[in-house]
């Protein structure tokens, strides 16, 4: 078997997520996530806040599963800040979040931003925040399971990934299952899962 790497498989679920959305567990604030999808050019706007509303748009076309955009901003982004988009960002997010500590969209945009960061300590502290608040996001359990694998917490990693199991099934889970089986050198239970994976394994062990 090809060596996967838990690191890049949060884009992976990004460029990849085609589900259609009656097929998996619903955040709360699923239908909110439009309000972060702006239509207005962002060419007059001053380069800080393009940042800020490139991420939060990659963010939300991410919990939208909007693949084309999700991708495009990602890329515009790296070409803006050459990848450390995110500093600046913590910053102003934590600022207000400490007056709004139950903001699932300021988690949301926290958790994401320390991880592209590679601050996955503080990563999983908003995942597990979030997940505390949104008990039915499955996707939640997925990326918080991801970072457990950066941290090398395969244990951790694969409870989560069988939490999320009890609220939706779909290729991804069994994709990051498999990984977390072959981590823990359980390579039947990994083959297994690698081909509940369909078209998402084969696409990224190309």
């Amino acid at each position: 078997m090809k060596k996967l790497r838990f690191q890049n498989l949060l884009l992976l679920l990004i460029i990849f997520f085609s589900i259609n959305s009656s097929l998996y567990a619903k955040s709360l604030i699923e239908d909110q996530w439009q309000q972060f999808i702006y239509a207005e050019s962002l060419e007059t706007i001053e380069l800080d806040d393009q940042i800020k509303i490139r991420f939060e748009q990659t963010v939300g076309y991410a919990n939208l599963g909007n693949i084309e955009e999700a991708m495009n901003e990602l890329e515009v982004l790296k070409e803006l800040e050459g990848g450390k988009f995110t500093h600046k960002l913590i910053k102003d997010y934590i600022a207000i979040v400490n007056e709004d500590s139950e903001n699932l969209f300021l988690l949301n945009f926290l958790a994401f931003a320390y991880y592209a960061n590679s601050q996955y300590l503080s990563s999983v502290s908003y995942f597990d925040k979030i997940i505390k608040l949104d008990s039915e996001n499955f996707w939640a359990y997925l990326y918080l399971a991801i970072v457990k694998g950066e941290l090398k917490e395969y244990d951790s990693s694969l409870e989560l990934l069988l939490r999320a199991k009890e609220i939706e099934e779909n290729e991804y889970l069994h994709l990051l299952l498999s990984l977390a089986y072959y981590k823990k050198g359980k390579y039947l239970q990994a083959m297994w899962h690698l081909g509940k994976s369909g078209n998402i394994a084969v696409k990224f062990l190309r």
